[in-house]
């Protein structure tokens, strides 16, 4: 709860309420923020590094959000039920948004073509994917009878991107 949060903070029980109201508005605003730096480090990536071939999109949202604490995060919001709020960050700040464009005048810039559905479905493919793998990653592994590894990692993120390479998001010179 919030006196629970507020004593590992070392602050007072009042000030966490004034400011969050709710253990769930808390663990919100966590999980905001924690999208808000995601966000902030694809759309950086994007502008500086390769973004315009599959791979290098796929690293980006591979090692920004493909990791425990986002998919733990995802999970929460979706098991309170936040994630089908009206007012739930995602959808006011339309982040996906913001990086579609980002991707769509990196392929401009390199002269490179795309629908912007591509686009879009390319991305949703790419974070529905990330946050799966984030989450049931070693568990998949092992149930395969394999160990999880930084190399799995690498061979399952380049097998994504021939998908993409020939399915969703086919670019043209």
């Amino acid at each position: 709860g919030l006196k629970a949060v507020a004593a590992e903070a070392g602050v007072s029980h009042g000030l966490v309420t004034h400011y969050f109201g709710t253990y769930d508005a808390l663990v919100e605003a966590a999980i905001e923020e924690n999208a808000e730096r995601a966000q902030a480090m694809i759309l950086e990536r994007l502008a500086r590094e390769e973004a315009d071939k599959p791979d290098a999109m796929i690293d980006i949202f591979f090692e920004t959000i493909a990791r425990p604490e986002h998919g733990r995060l995802l999970a929460w919001a979706l098991l309170s039920g936040r994630m089908d709020a009206e007012d739930f960050f995602v959808r006011r700040r339309q982040g996906p948004k913001r990086v579609a464009d980002a991707i769509e005048a990196r392929l401009v810039a390199a002269g490179l073509t795309a629908k912007r559905d591509e686009i879009e479905h390319a991305i949703v493919m790419f974070m529905t994917v990330a946050f799966g793998y984030a989450l049931g990653r070693d568990t998949l592994w092992e149930a395969l009878g394999r160990e999880p590894s930084a190399e799995r990692d690498r061979l399952f993120r380049r097998w994504l991107a021939a998908i993409v390479t020939s399915r969703i998001l086919p670019l043209q010179e």
